[in-house]
Formats: structure tokens, C-alpha cells, sequence
């Protein structure tokens, strides 16, 4: 407005403008000889209204895109989604709306699998994850962790459906050529890979990852796990012993135990599990496997009690019920 009352000078009549020597230089626009200036000025008002206005209906639209989107966090799968849902449509710019909605469609898809749920849900769930992962990468083309994102969803389809796997590999390579250096995504390569059963290219992606970060336990641990699929048992034992002091050592006793099982060497197969449930003794998979190891060598009343401890964390199943009584002969 000061700026449109200074500019007034150059264009309004000098009738208009009311200045004597002693106000040296001060302008007086005397409003009441014309309606000129009041013209300047209610225009000036009015674009200047209609821009706060628009400006700030779009930042209140942002504002409530935000707040939903924090508030998506809480509540029932109904009411998360329903947040989500608002803050894309307050703001539709925001990939990252976009993607919390792909990763909630796919958390979906995968509670509705590990209950044994209808498979027609099961698919909607997963196009609607691809779907808004797609629209994500529509609204940031270049941003890697809309890649990443849809190269999980596609891992976790691959387990169903093969094809999922090569459209993993193409988004996970997307990301890769976006962020080169990044160790993460050449490991997530490795192990789509290796759900493959393609060894060969699992080991040079972990490899990869290995160079671009030393000690870099997912690429260790994945290249032990492609030397073992390949069938170099000593090459993967000596990979896995280099990690036996690593946080995940869990793991590591884990697949150590399961190579010694699967070569035969009994007694140190339930070393293994032992030191896994040592770590933690409600670990399912390691009891089942030293019980197994256990009735394998004859230590049957062992391998019973670890098989009634797997069945105390699943109880009804028929599998271990049948294990428990065929031990009772011996």
C-alpha cells in the first residue's frame, strides 16, 4: 500500500497532490478532489485481500493434510485410513501421504494372509498398495524411498506370486541408480535374489553392499545364506563365524545350527540351538529344531520336553502333538 501511495504521485493530476515547501518532500494526496486515488486504493486492498485469502486457504489445507497424517498414527485400521485418505485429498502434492497409504493397504494385504484370510481381499489390498505407490512415484519421480517402498511391496507379493520378485528387482535397481552409494538397496537386491534361488547373482549384490559399507552385518549375514544355498557349507560356516559377535548373533547361531543339522554334525547343530534359546528360550523355531536334532541323535526324553515347550507356544497343533506320543514309545 505504500508502495501503490508513492506511485500515486507519478500517475494521479497534480491537483491531487497537496505539497507546500515546509512538508520537504512529504506527499499529501488530498482523497476528496477525486476518485481516482480512492480507485488505487481499494484495488490495491482488494488484490491484496484475494492474495492473503488464497495463500491462506492453501496453507490451512496443508495445515490439516499435516495434522491428519500425524494423527493417522492412532486409532482403528478404519479411522487410519480414513486420515490418510483426508490428508492426500487436503493435499495431494505430498507424496509421503501417498506412501503412508501404500504401506497401509500392504500392512492390510499381509495381517489378512498370516490369518488365513479371503484371497480376493488379499489382492484388493495389494493393488491397492501398488496402486497408491505408483501415485507416489507419479507426484516425486525421483525419490528414492517411493523405489524402495514399491520394491517391498513387490517382494512381499513375490512370495505368493513369482512375478512380484522381477518387479521388486526393477524397483530396487530404480533406486539403486538413484542413490549409488546407498548399501541398504544393493542388500535388498541380494535377498530378492536369493528368495529366487539365483545364488550366483545374491552373492554379488551382497558383495556390492559389503564394499560400499565395511562390516555391514545384512550383507555378511546374506552372503553366508547364498553360500549355503549354493551348497560351500565351510565357506558359509566361516562367513556366519565372523559374526558370532555381531547384535544379530541370534540369527547367526540360528543358520549355523540349521547347516550343521542339515550336513549331519548332530552335536554341534544343538550347540547351536542351544545357545539360540539360551538367548532367547521362547524362540519357536530354535526349540523345534533342537528337539528335532535331540530325537535325531536318541535323546528322546530331551527332544520330548523341547517338542512340549514348541507346542505350550502353539497349542493344537497336531504336528507336535503326534512328535510328543510317538516319543512315549522310547
Amino acid at each position: 500500500m505504500a508502495l501503490g501511495t508513492a506511485a500515486s504521485r507519478l500517475f494521479l493530476p497534480a491537483s491531487f497532490q497537496k505539497e507546500t515547501p515546509e512538508q520537504k518532500g512529504d506527499i499529501r494526496i488530498n482523497i476528496k478532489s477525486g476518485s481516482a486515488t480512492f480507485i488505487v486504493f481499494a484495488g490495491l486492498a482488494f488484490l491484496l485481500f484475494s492474495g492473503w485469502a488464497i495463500l491462506g486457504g492453501k496453507y490451512i489445507k496443508y495445515y490439516l493434510a499435516d495434522i491428519n497424517f500425524r494423527l493417522a498414527g492412532s486409532g482403528a485400521a478404519a479411522e487410519k485410513e480414513r486420515r490418510l485418505l483426508s490428508a492426500d485429498n487436503f493435499n495431494p502434492h505430498n507424496y509421503n501421504y501417498k506412501i503412508g497409504l501404500a504401506k497401509y493397504y500392504l500392512a492390510l494385504a499381509l495381517d489378512e494372509i498370516s490369518g488365513g484370510g479371503n484371497a480376493a481381499v488379499i489382492r484388493d489390498n495389494f493393488n491397492k498398495s501398488i496402486d497408491w505407490a505408483k501415485k507416489a512415484q507419479a507426484a516425486s519421480p525421483r525419490n528414492v524411498a517411493i523405489y524402495e517402498t514399491i520394491g517391498a511391496i513387490y517382494r512381499h507379493i513375490g512370495v505368493y506370486s513369482p512375478e512380484g520378485y522381477s518387479e521388486a528387482i526393477k524397483a530396487f535397481k530404480e533406486a539403486s541408480v538413484l542413490e549409488p552409494t546407498n548399501p541398504v538397496i544393493v542388500s535388498e537386491l541380494g535377498n530378492i535374489y536369493l528368495a529366487q534361488g539365483d545364488y550366483d547373482s545374491a552373492i554379488r549384490s551382497f558383495e556390492r553392499a559389503a564394499e560400499l559399507k565395511s562390516d555391514f552385518f545384512p550383507a555378511e549375514f546374506g552372503l553366508a545364506k547364498a553360500y549355503e544355498g549354493r551348497g560351500e557349507y565351510d565357506r558359509a560356516l566361516s562367513a556366519l563365524g565372523k559374526l558370532e559377535t555381531a547384535a544379530d548373533n541370534l540369527d547367526v547361531y540360528f543358520a549355523e545350527g540349521r547347516i550343521y543339522y542339515n550336513r549331519g554334525n548332530l552335536d554341534e547343530a544343538i550347540k547351536k540351538f542351544r545357545q539360540v534359546i539360551a538367548l532367547e528360550p521362547l524362540h519357536a523355531n530354535g526349540l523345534y529344531s533342537l528337539a528335532l536334532a535331540l530325537e535325531k541323535s536318541g535323546a528322546f526324553d530331551d527332544a520330548r520336553f523341547y517338542y512340549g515347550m514348541v507346542l505350550k507356544l502353539n497349542p493344537g497343533n497336531t504336528e507336535i502333538e503326534k512328535k510328543i506320543e510317538e516319543l512315549k514309545k522310547f
